[in-house]
Protein backbone atom coordinates (compact mmCIF):
# COMPACT_ATOMS: atom_id res chain seq x y z
CA UNK A 1 0.00 0.00 0.00
CA UNK A 2 0.96 3.48 -0.54
CA UNK A 3 -0.36 7.07 -0.91
CA UNK A 4 -0.97 8.04 -4.41
CA UNK A 5 1.04 11.27 -5.26
CA UNK A 6 -0.98 14.61 -4.07
CA UNK A 7 -3.20 12.89 -1.91
CA UNK A 8 -4.31 16.02 0.79
CA UNK A 9 -2.52 16.47 3.80
CA UNK A 10 -5.14 16.96 7.00
CA UNK A 11 -3.36 20.34 7.62
CA UNK A 12 -4.41 21.85 4.67
CA UNK A 13 -7.27 20.06 4.30
CA UNK A 14 -9.98 22.54 4.46
CA UNK A 15 -7.80 25.18 1.94
CA UNK A 16 -7.49 22.20 -0.77
CA UNK A 17 -11.22 21.31 -0.79
CA UNK A 18 -12.68 25.11 -0.72
CA UNK A 19 -10.37 25.34 -3.73
CA UNK A 20 -11.50 21.76 -5.20
CA UNK A 21 -14.78 23.38 -4.92
CA UNK A 22 -14.30 26.84 -6.25
CA UNK A 23 -12.71 25.16 -9.39
CA UNK A 24 -15.26 22.86 -9.55
CA UNK A 25 -17.84 25.96 -9.82
CA UNK A 26 -15.82 27.21 -12.12
CA UNK A 27 -15.80 23.77 -14.18
CA UNK A 28 -19.41 23.49 -14.19
CA UNK A 29 -20.21 27.16 -15.19
CA UNK A 30 -18.24 27.08 -18.08
CA UNK A 31 -19.77 23.99 -19.07
CA UNK A 32 -23.31 25.17 -18.45
CA UNK A 33 -21.99 28.24 -21.08
CA UNK A 34 -21.13 26.34 -23.64
CA UNK A 35 -24.13 24.27 -22.92
CA UNK A 36 -25.95 27.33 -23.59
CA UNK A 37 -24.43 28.45 -26.15
CA UNK A 38 -24.25 25.08 -28.46
CA UNK A 39 -27.75 25.03 -27.99
CA UNK A 40 -29.08 28.37 -28.88
CA UNK A 41 -26.50 28.32 -32.33
CA UNK A 42 -27.69 24.51 -32.72
CA UNK A 43 -31.20 25.25 -32.26
CA UNK A 44 -31.15 27.25 -35.34
CA UNK A 45 -29.20 24.88 -37.16
CA UNK A 46 -30.57 21.65 -36.66
CA UNK A 47 -34.67 20.55 -37.24
CA UNK A 48 -36.38 19.49 -34.21
CA UNK A 49 -36.46 15.95 -35.93
CA UNK A 50 -32.72 16.15 -35.25
CA UNK A 51 -33.32 16.49 -31.56
CA UNK A 52 -35.49 14.14 -30.94
CA UNK A 53 -33.77 11.57 -32.35
CA UNK A 54 -30.70 12.41 -30.36
CA UNK A 55 -32.88 12.34 -27.73
CA UNK A 56 -34.27 8.59 -28.12
CA UNK A 57 -30.76 7.59 -27.77
CA UNK A 58 -29.71 9.60 -24.91
CA UNK A 59 -32.71 7.98 -22.85
CA UNK A 60 -30.62 4.47 -23.16
CA UNK A 61 -27.39 6.52 -22.56
CA UNK A 62 -28.70 8.05 -19.29
CA UNK A 63 -29.41 4.32 -18.33
CA UNK A 64 -25.97 2.94 -18.94
CA UNK A 65 -24.07 6.33 -17.53
CA UNK A 66 -26.43 5.28 -14.07
CA UNK A 67 -24.09 2.44 -14.14
CA UNK A 68 -20.50 3.91 -15.32
CA UNK A 69 -17.44 2.38 -13.71
CA UNK A 70 -19.82 0.10 -11.03
CA UNK A 71 -18.78 2.49 -8.20
CA UNK A 72 -15.43 1.62 -8.25
CA UNK A 73 -13.75 4.94 -8.37
CA UNK A 74 -15.62 6.06 -5.19
CA UNK A 75 -14.65 2.98 -3.95
CA UNK A 76 -10.86 3.75 -4.67
CA UNK A 77 -11.42 7.53 -3.38
CA UNK A 78 -12.64 5.82 -0.12
CA UNK A 79 -9.84 3.78 0.73
CA UNK A 80 -8.05 5.05 3.37
CA UNK A 81 -4.70 4.50 1.60
CA UNK A 82 -4.00 4.00 -1.91
CA UNK A 83 -3.44 0.80 -3.85
CA UNK A 84 -1.93 0.71 -7.28
CA UNK A 85 -2.65 -3.24 -7.44
CA UNK A 86 -6.11 -2.09 -6.57
CA UNK A 87 -6.08 0.45 -9.15
CA UNK A 88 -5.02 -1.54 -12.01
CA UNK A 89 -7.68 -4.36 -10.98
CA UNK A 90 -10.46 -1.40 -11.43
CA UNK A 91 -9.05 -0.20 -14.71
CA UNK A 92 -8.98 -3.24 -16.17
CA UNK A 93 -12.92 -4.64 -14.88
CA UNK A 94 -14.33 -1.00 -16.06
CA UNK A 95 -12.48 -1.50 -19.62
CA UNK A 96 -14.48 -4.64 -19.71
CA UNK A 97 -17.55 -3.49 -18.55
CA UNK A 98 -17.35 -0.53 -20.80
CA UNK A 99 -16.99 -2.54 -23.76
CA UNK A 100 -19.45 -5.30 -22.92
CA UNK A 101 -21.83 -2.03 -22.15
CA UNK A 102 -21.24 -0.61 -25.41
CA UNK A 103 -21.91 -4.02 -27.09
CA UNK A 104 -25.44 -4.25 -24.61
CA UNK A 105 -26.45 -0.72 -26.10
CA UNK A 106 -25.33 -1.65 -30.01
CA UNK A 107 -27.94 -4.89 -29.08
CA UNK A 108 -30.61 -2.89 -27.85
CA UNK A 109 -30.62 -0.17 -31.03
CA UNK A 110 -33.50 -2.42 -32.78
CA UNK A 111 -35.60 -2.07 -29.66
CA UNK A 112 -35.40 1.17 -29.35
CA UNK A 113 -36.15 1.36 -32.63
CA UNK A 114 -39.05 -0.44 -32.61
CA UNK A 115 -39.98 1.42 -29.01
CA UNK A 116 -40.10 4.88 -30.97
CA UNK A 117 -40.88 3.41 -34.21
CA UNK A 118 -37.79 5.46 -35.80
CA UNK A 119 -35.37 2.65 -37.33
CA UNK A 120 -33.04 5.88 -37.71
CA UNK A 121 -32.46 5.39 -33.71
CA UNK A 122 -30.60 2.65 -34.71
CA UNK A 123 -27.14 3.87 -35.76
CA UNK A 124 -27.38 6.99 -33.68
CA UNK A 125 -27.39 4.75 -30.27
CA UNK A 126 -24.27 2.19 -31.90
CA UNK A 127 -22.42 5.24 -32.38
CA UNK A 128 -22.70 7.11 -29.08
CA UNK A 129 -22.19 3.61 -27.34
CA UNK A 130 -18.79 4.39 -28.11
CA UNK A 131 -18.70 7.25 -25.59
CA UNK A 132 -19.54 5.14 -22.88
CA UNK A 133 -16.38 2.86 -23.30
CA UNK A 134 -14.18 5.55 -23.56
CA UNK A 135 -15.49 6.82 -20.68
CA UNK A 136 -14.68 4.20 -18.63
CA UNK A 137 -11.19 3.95 -19.65
CA UNK A 138 -10.46 6.75 -17.81
CA UNK A 139 -12.81 6.27 -14.36
CA UNK A 140 -9.49 5.22 -12.19
CA UNK A 141 -7.29 8.30 -13.44
CA UNK A 142 -10.18 10.54 -12.62
CA UNK A 143 -10.23 9.35 -9.42
CA UNK A 144 -6.89 9.27 -8.92
CA UNK A 145 -6.96 13.22 -9.04
CA UNK A 146 -10.06 13.53 -7.22
CA UNK A 147 -8.29 11.75 -4.46
CA UNK A 148 -5.55 14.49 -4.71
CA UNK A 149 -8.34 16.82 -4.93
CA UNK A 150 -7.17 17.73 -8.46
CA UNK A 151 -10.49 19.40 -9.22
CA UNK A 152 -8.40 22.40 -11.16
CA UNK A 153 -7.22 20.02 -13.51
CA UNK A 154 -10.21 17.56 -14.10
CA UNK A 155 -12.20 21.21 -14.48
CA UNK A 156 -9.73 22.43 -17.09
CA UNK A 157 -9.72 19.13 -19.17
CA UNK A 158 -13.76 18.88 -18.96
CA UNK A 159 -13.92 22.69 -19.66
CA UNK A 160 -11.47 21.96 -22.39
CA UNK A 161 -13.21 19.23 -23.92
CA UNK A 162 -16.80 20.85 -24.27
CA UNK A 163 -15.08 23.90 -26.19
CA UNK A 164 -13.86 21.77 -28.56
CA UNK A 165 -16.79 19.32 -28.88
CA UNK A 166 -19.02 22.22 -29.21
CA UNK A 167 -16.88 24.20 -31.74
CA UNK A 168 -17.24 20.72 -33.83
CA UNK A 169 -20.90 20.92 -33.56
CA UNK A 170 -21.85 23.43 -34.58
CA UNK A 171 -19.33 22.98 -37.49
CA UNK A 172 -20.87 19.75 -38.31
CA UNK A 173 -24.28 21.74 -38.21
CA UNK A 174 -23.11 24.38 -40.72
CA UNK A 175 -21.77 21.19 -42.95
CA UNK A 176 -25.41 19.88 -42.75
CA UNK A 177 -24.42 17.00 -40.65
CA UNK A 178 -28.25 17.13 -38.90
CA UNK A 179 -27.82 14.92 -35.85
CA UNK A 180 -24.87 13.58 -36.37
CA UNK A 181 -23.17 16.71 -35.33
CA UNK A 182 -24.51 16.00 -31.82
CA UNK A 183 -23.60 12.41 -32.21
CA UNK A 184 -19.68 13.12 -33.34
CA UNK A 185 -19.17 15.80 -31.09
CA UNK A 186 -20.36 13.58 -27.60
CA UNK A 187 -18.40 10.80 -28.66
CA UNK A 188 -15.11 13.51 -29.63
CA UNK A 189 -15.83 14.76 -26.16
CA UNK A 190 -15.04 11.52 -24.21
CA UNK A 191 -12.47 11.03 -26.42
CA UNK A 192 -10.48 14.05 -25.45
CA UNK A 193 -11.09 13.58 -21.66
CA UNK A 194 -10.13 10.09 -21.71
CA UNK A 195 -6.95 11.00 -23.64
CA UNK A 196 -6.37 13.99 -21.31
CA UNK A 197 -6.88 12.64 -18.12
CA UNK A 198 -4.11 9.72 -19.25
CA UNK A 199 -1.94 12.65 -19.88
CA UNK A 200 -2.50 14.69 -16.85
CA UNK A 201 -2.57 11.72 -14.19
CA UNK A 202 0.70 10.51 -13.00
CA UNK A 203 -0.42 6.70 -12.12
CA UNK A 204 -0.95 3.89 -15.19
CA UNK A 205 -2.01 0.79 -15.15
CA UNK A 206 0.19 -2.59 -14.89
CA UNK A 207 -1.02 -6.02 -16.09
CA UNK A 208 -1.77 -6.82 -12.28
CA UNK A 209 -5.08 -7.98 -11.70
CA UNK A 210 -5.55 -8.78 -8.03
CA UNK A 211 -9.05 -10.43 -7.09
CA UNK A 212 -8.41 -10.41 -3.36
CA UNK A 213 -8.13 -6.47 -3.63
CA UNK A 214 -11.31 -6.63 -6.15
CA UNK A 215 -13.38 -8.29 -3.50
CA UNK A 216 -12.64 -6.09 -0.59
CA UNK A 217 -14.38 -3.68 -2.48
CA UNK A 218 -17.37 -5.51 -4.62
CA UNK A 219 -19.54 -5.28 -1.68
CA UNK A 220 -18.72 -1.17 -1.31
CA UNK A 221 -19.24 -0.46 -5.34
CA UNK A 222 -22.39 -2.97 -5.77
CA UNK A 223 -24.27 -1.30 -3.35
CA UNK A 224 -23.46 1.97 -4.19
CA UNK A 225 -24.17 1.23 -8.32
CA UNK A 226 -26.91 -0.12 -7.35
CA UNK A 227 -27.98 3.36 -5.67
CA UNK A 228 -27.08 5.46 -8.28
CA UNK A 229 -29.21 3.16 -10.54
CA UNK A 230 -32.40 3.35 -8.35
CA UNK A 231 -31.63 7.28 -7.93
CA UNK A 232 -32.06 7.49 -11.84
CA UNK A 233 -35.73 5.35 -11.54
CA UNK A 234 -37.04 7.51 -9.01
CA UNK A 235 -36.22 10.12 -11.32
CA UNK A 236 -37.87 9.22 -14.08
CA UNK A 237 -40.56 6.56 -13.21
CA UNK A 238 -42.49 9.58 -12.60
CA UNK A 239 -42.25 11.43 -15.82
CA UNK A 240 -42.69 7.59 -17.95
CA UNK A 241 -45.73 7.70 -16.07
CA UNK A 242 -47.11 10.64 -17.16
CA UNK A 243 -45.97 10.42 -20.77
CA UNK A 244 -47.89 7.01 -20.77
CA UNK A 245 -50.58 7.78 -19.08
CA UNK A 246 -51.44 11.84 -19.19
CA UNK A 247 -49.75 12.68 -22.02
CA UNK A 248 -47.08 14.88 -23.89
CA UNK A 249 -48.41 17.86 -22.68
CA UNK A 250 -48.85 17.21 -18.90
CA UNK A 251 -45.45 15.76 -19.11
CA UNK A 252 -44.03 18.85 -20.59
CA UNK A 253 -45.59 20.97 -18.08
CA UNK A 254 -44.04 18.07 -15.36
CA UNK A 255 -40.37 17.78 -16.97
CA UNK A 256 -39.73 21.46 -16.60
CA UNK A 257 -40.96 22.03 -13.30
CA UNK A 258 -39.19 18.82 -12.32
CA UNK A 259 -36.59 20.35 -13.78
CA UNK A 260 -36.37 23.65 -11.49
CA UNK A 261 -37.01 21.79 -8.62
CA UNK A 262 -33.85 19.37 -9.03
CA UNK A 263 -31.53 22.72 -9.60
CA UNK A 264 -29.98 23.15 -6.51
CA UNK A 265 -29.13 19.35 -5.73
CA UNK A 266 -27.60 19.18 -9.35
CA UNK A 267 -26.30 22.27 -9.47
CA UNK A 268 -25.40 22.57 -5.20
CA UNK A 269 -25.66 19.45 -3.68
CA UNK A 270 -24.03 16.80 -5.57
CA UNK A 271 -21.42 19.08 -6.49
CA UNK A 272 -20.50 19.75 -3.46
CA UNK A 273 -20.43 15.56 -2.72
CA UNK A 274 -18.05 15.15 -5.54
CA UNK A 275 -15.95 17.49 -4.26
CA UNK A 276 -15.45 17.34 -0.57
CA UNK A 277 -16.20 12.93 -1.09
CA UNK A 278 -11.92 12.73 -1.20
CA UNK A 279 -11.21 14.99 1.78
CA UNK A 280 -14.06 13.12 4.07
CA UNK A 281 -12.71 10.17 3.34
CA UNK A 282 -9.41 11.08 4.59
CA UNK A 283 -10.74 11.70 7.80
CA UNK A 284 -13.38 8.71 8.04
CA UNK A 285 -11.77 7.24 11.18
CA UNK A 286 -12.08 11.23 13.10
CA UNK A 287 -15.60 11.21 14.06
CA UNK A 288 -14.78 14.70 16.07
CA UNK A 289 -13.47 16.37 12.70
CA UNK A 290 -15.97 14.30 10.33
CA UNK A 291 -18.94 15.47 12.74
CA UNK A 292 -17.69 19.40 12.20
CA UNK A 293 -17.24 19.09 8.89
CA UNK A 294 -20.50 18.06 8.40
CA UNK A 295 -22.20 20.22 10.03
CA UNK A 296 -19.98 23.47 8.06
CA UNK A 297 -21.40 21.39 4.60
CA UNK A 298 -24.91 21.05 5.57
CA UNK A 299 -24.93 24.22 6.74
CA UNK A 300 -23.56 25.75 3.39
CA UNK A 301 -25.79 23.80 1.29
CA UNK A 302 -28.78 24.77 3.04
CA UNK A 303 -27.89 28.07 3.10
CA UNK A 304 -27.67 27.89 -0.95
CA UNK A 305 -30.66 25.89 -1.73
CA UNK A 306 -33.27 26.93 0.99
CA UNK A 307 -34.05 30.36 -0.41
CA UNK A 308 -32.99 29.21 -4.09
CA UNK A 309 -36.36 27.52 -3.72
CA UNK A 310 -38.28 29.25 -1.24
CA UNK A 311 -37.46 31.80 -3.21
CA UNK A 312 -38.77 30.09 -6.26
CA UNK A 313 -42.16 28.81 -4.39
CA UNK A 314 -43.53 32.52 -4.13
CA UNK A 315 -42.15 33.69 -7.23
CA UNK A 316 -43.29 31.16 -9.43
CA UNK A 317 -46.19 32.37 -11.68
CA UNK A 318 -43.66 35.83 -12.58
CA UNK A 319 -40.63 33.24 -12.91
CA UNK A 320 -42.99 30.94 -15.28
CA UNK A 321 -44.45 34.17 -17.20
CA UNK A 322 -40.75 36.11 -17.31
CA UNK A 323 -38.73 33.11 -18.68
CA UNK A 324 -40.85 30.41 -20.78
CA UNK A 325 -44.09 32.76 -21.45
CA UNK A 326 -47.97 32.55 -20.79
CA UNK A 327 -47.99 28.90 -22.53
CA UNK A 328 -46.50 27.40 -19.51
CA UNK A 329 -48.38 28.97 -17.05
CA UNK A 330 -49.96 25.47 -16.26
CA UNK A 331 -47.06 24.38 -14.58
CA UNK A 332 -47.40 27.13 -11.75
CA UNK A 333 -48.98 24.95 -9.35
CA UNK A 334 -47.00 21.59 -10.15
CA UNK A 335 -43.57 24.03 -9.59
CA UNK A 336 -45.03 25.30 -6.42
CA UNK A 337 -45.51 21.70 -4.90
CA UNK A 338 -42.08 20.35 -6.07
CA UNK A 339 -40.73 23.63 -4.28
CA UNK A 340 -40.39 22.21 -0.55
CA UNK A 341 -39.14 18.55 -2.34
CA UNK A 342 -36.43 20.82 -3.76
CA UNK A 343 -35.45 22.84 -0.57
CA UNK A 344 -35.56 18.89 1.36
CA UNK A 345 -33.58 16.84 -1.00
CA UNK A 346 -31.09 19.93 -1.58
CA UNK A 347 -30.31 19.33 2.46
CA UNK A 348 -30.55 15.80 2.49
CA UNK A 349 -28.48 14.57 0.07
CA UNK A 350 -25.52 15.48 1.62
CA UNK A 351 -26.16 12.59 4.16
CA UNK A 352 -24.26 10.44 0.80
CA UNK A 353 -21.17 11.66 2.13
CA UNK A 354 -21.76 10.21 5.30
CA UNK A 355 -22.56 7.16 3.98
CA UNK A 356 -19.91 7.00 1.03
CA UNK A 357 -16.91 8.03 3.02
CA UNK A 358 -17.48 5.99 5.66
CA UNK A 359 -17.81 2.76 3.73
CA UNK A 360 -21.73 1.72 4.21
CA UNK A 361 -22.90 2.37 1.01
CA UNK A 362 -25.37 -0.78 1.73
CA UNK A 363 -27.26 1.59 4.28
CA UNK A 364 -27.38 4.30 1.66
CA UNK A 365 -28.80 1.38 -0.57
CA UNK A 366 -31.37 0.09 1.63
CA UNK A 367 -32.36 3.60 2.46
CA UNK A 368 -32.77 4.46 -1.72
CA UNK A 369 -34.89 0.93 -2.14
CA UNK A 370 -37.21 2.18 0.30
CA UNK A 371 -37.71 5.69 -0.82
CA UNK A 372 -38.01 3.73 -4.46
CA UNK A 373 -40.77 1.25 -3.45
CA UNK A 374 -42.54 4.61 -1.80
CA UNK A 375 -41.80 7.10 -4.67
CA UNK A 376 -43.58 4.15 -7.20
CA UNK A 377 -46.60 4.28 -4.39
CA UNK A 378 -46.86 8.08 -4.42
CA UNK A 379 -46.42 8.25 -8.50
CA UNK A 380 -49.13 5.68 -8.89
CA UNK A 381 -51.80 6.78 -6.32
CA UNK A 382 -51.14 10.31 -7.42
CA UNK A 383 -51.82 9.59 -11.17
CA UNK A 384 -55.36 9.08 -10.16
CA UNK A 385 -55.51 13.19 -9.90
CA UNK A 386 -53.28 14.04 -13.03
CA UNK A 387 -49.99 15.68 -12.92
CA UNK A 388 -50.98 17.49 -10.08
CA UNK A 389 -51.19 14.16 -8.35
CA UNK A 390 -48.06 13.14 -9.10
CA UNK A 391 -46.13 16.45 -8.16
CA UNK A 392 -47.75 15.64 -4.94
CA UNK A 393 -46.51 12.27 -4.38
CA UNK A 394 -43.29 12.72 -5.77
CA UNK A 395 -43.25 16.14 -2.75
CA UNK A 396 -44.92 13.94 -0.01
CA UNK A 397 -42.39 11.05 -0.40
CA UNK A 398 -39.05 13.18 -1.02
CA UNK A 399 -39.78 15.25 2.27
CA UNK A 400 -40.97 12.60 4.71
CA UNK A 401 -37.97 10.45 3.87
CA UNK A 402 -35.27 13.32 4.31
CA UNK A 403 -35.77 12.90 8.31
CA UNK A 404 -34.73 8.84 7.81
CA UNK A 405 -31.71 9.70 6.25
CA UNK A 406 -30.39 12.43 8.59
CA UNK A 407 -31.53 9.91 10.96
CA UNK A 408 -29.40 7.16 10.09
CA UNK A 409 -26.02 9.60 8.77
CA UNK A 410 -26.18 10.90 12.15
CA UNK A 411 -25.54 7.81 13.94
CA UNK A 412 -22.70 7.11 11.98
CA UNK A 413 -20.86 9.63 13.24
CA UNK A 414 -22.42 10.18 16.74
CA UNK A 415 -24.41 13.28 16.11
CA UNK A 416 -27.66 14.22 17.65
CA UNK A 417 -29.78 14.64 14.99
CA UNK A 418 -31.11 17.88 16.71
CA UNK A 419 -27.34 19.30 15.21
CA UNK A 420 -28.57 18.29 11.94
CA UNK A 421 -31.88 20.67 12.20
CA UNK A 422 -30.20 23.04 14.20
CA UNK A 423 -27.80 23.48 11.20
CA UNK A 424 -30.42 24.09 9.18
CA UNK A 425 -32.28 26.23 11.10
CA UNK A 426 -30.51 29.60 10.73
CA UNK A 427 -30.62 29.63 6.95
CA UNK A 428 -34.32 28.37 6.63
CA UNK A 429 -35.23 31.58 9.20
CA UNK A 430 -33.11 33.62 7.05
CA UNK A 431 -35.14 32.55 3.40
CA UNK A 432 -38.40 32.72 5.04
CA UNK A 433 -37.88 35.95 5.89
CA UNK A 434 -36.15 36.98 2.53
CA UNK A 435 -39.81 35.47 1.37
CA UNK A 436 -41.63 37.85 3.34
CA UNK A 437 -39.37 40.79 1.50
CA UNK A 438 -40.29 39.47 -2.23
CA UNK A 439 -44.06 39.68 -0.78
CA UNK A 440 -43.55 42.71 0.15
CA UNK A 441 -41.80 43.81 -2.60
CA UNK A 442 -44.59 42.08 -5.02
CA UNK A 443 -47.27 43.80 -3.61
CA UNK A 444 -45.53 47.19 -3.75
CA UNK A 445 -44.84 46.32 -7.55
CA UNK A 446 -48.54 45.57 -8.15
CA UNK A 447 -49.43 48.89 -6.22
CA UNK A 448 -47.72 50.71 -9.01
CA UNK A 449 -48.88 48.93 -11.90
CA UNK A 450 -45.66 47.13 -13.13
CA UNK A 451 -47.42 44.42 -14.94
CA UNK A 452 -44.16 43.28 -17.11
CA UNK A 453 -42.89 39.94 -15.99
CA UNK A 454 -39.19 40.39 -16.35
CA UNK A 455 -39.58 43.65 -14.66
CA UNK A 456 -41.08 42.43 -11.55
CA UNK A 457 -39.25 39.06 -11.33
CA UNK A 458 -36.18 41.43 -11.23
CA UNK A 459 -36.94 43.47 -8.63
CA UNK A 460 -38.30 40.96 -6.77
CA UNK A 461 -35.14 38.96 -7.13
CA UNK A 462 -32.72 42.25 -6.04
CA UNK A 463 -34.74 42.67 -2.97
CA UNK A 464 -34.97 38.66 -1.94
CA UNK A 465 -30.87 38.76 -2.46
CA UNK A 466 -30.39 42.20 -0.70
CA UNK A 467 -32.29 41.27 2.19
CA UNK A 468 -31.44 37.54 2.59
CA UNK A 469 -27.35 39.02 2.23
CA UNK A 470 -27.56 41.59 4.98
CA UNK A 471 -29.53 38.61 7.16
CA UNK A 472 -26.64 36.17 6.96
CA UNK A 473 -24.24 39.04 7.48
CA UNK A 474 -25.85 40.41 10.86
CA UNK A 475 -27.22 37.26 11.83
CA UNK A 476 -24.52 34.79 10.77
CA UNK A 477 -21.37 36.77 11.02
CA UNK A 478 -18.82 33.67 11.80
CA UNK A 479 -20.41 31.81 8.82
CA UNK A 480 -19.46 34.36 6.59
CA UNK A 481 -16.18 34.86 7.98
CA UNK A 482 -15.54 30.87 8.07
CA UNK A 483 -16.67 30.90 4.30
CA UNK A 484 -14.16 34.10 3.19
CA UNK A 485 -11.33 32.76 4.96
CA UNK A 486 -11.96 29.02 2.85
CA UNK A 487 -12.00 30.66 -0.41
CA UNK A 488 -8.84 30.79 -2.65
CA UNK A 489 -8.85 34.49 -2.52
CA UNK A 490 -8.85 34.54 1.08
CA UNK A 491 -4.90 35.90 0.59
CA UNK A 492 -6.38 39.28 -0.40
CA UNK A 493 -6.42 42.60 2.01
CA UNK A 494 -9.92 42.99 1.10
CA UNK A 495 -11.22 39.50 2.39
CA UNK A 496 -9.33 39.59 5.16
CA UNK A 497 -10.91 42.86 6.41
CA UNK A 498 -13.99 41.66 5.69
CA UNK A 499 -13.33 38.09 7.59
CA UNK A 500 -12.01 39.97 10.43
CA UNK A 501 -13.87 39.59 13.74
CA UNK A 502 -15.89 43.10 14.20
CA UNK A 503 -14.50 45.06 17.40
CA UNK A 504 -17.71 46.64 18.00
Amino acid sequence: MTTVPGAPEHTHLAGRTASAGTWTAVGIAGQRGLSLLSTIVLARLLLPGAYGLFGMAMVFMAAANSLRDLGTGSALIQRKEFSPDLASTIFWVNGLFGLCGAAILSALAPLAARLYRDPAVIPVLVVLSVSFFLGNLSAVHQAVLMRGLAFRQIALIQLGASLVSTVLAICLAFGGAGVWSLVISLVLESAIMTALFWMITPWRPTRHFDYAELRGVTSYSINLVGSRALTYVISNLDKALIGRYLGAVALGYYSLAHGLMMYPVYNIAWTVNRVVFPAFSQIQDDDERFRRAYLRILAATAALGFPLMLGMLVTADVLVLACFGAAWLPMVPVLMILAPAGLVQSASTTTTIVFTAKGRTSLLFRLVLAEAGLSVLGYVVGLRWGVIGVATGCAVVHVLWGFPRFVYASRLIGLPVAEVFRAMWAPLRDAAVMCAAVLVARVALASIGVAAPWLRLGVMTIAGVAVYTLLVLWTRPSFVREVLQLMPLGHLAWVRRLAAPSRG
